[in-house]
C-alpha cells in the first residue's frame, strides 16, 4: 500500500493476527546507563 504522506512504498514489518494485540514494552525495564550508580 501507498504511504498517505508521500505515496512511496509501505512495508510492513508485524502483521498481527486479528484477535491479538500488538505487544508493548517488558514490564520489566532493563538498566540502562542512566539508571545506572
Amino acid at each position: 500500500p501507498a504511504v498517505p504522506c508521500c505515496g512511496g512504498r509501505m512495508i510492513v514489518i508485524e502483521v498481527f493476527e486479528r484477535w491479538r494485540q500488538p505487544r508493548g514494552p517488558p514490564a520489566s525495564r532493563a538498566p540502562n546507563r542512566e539508571n545506572a550508580p
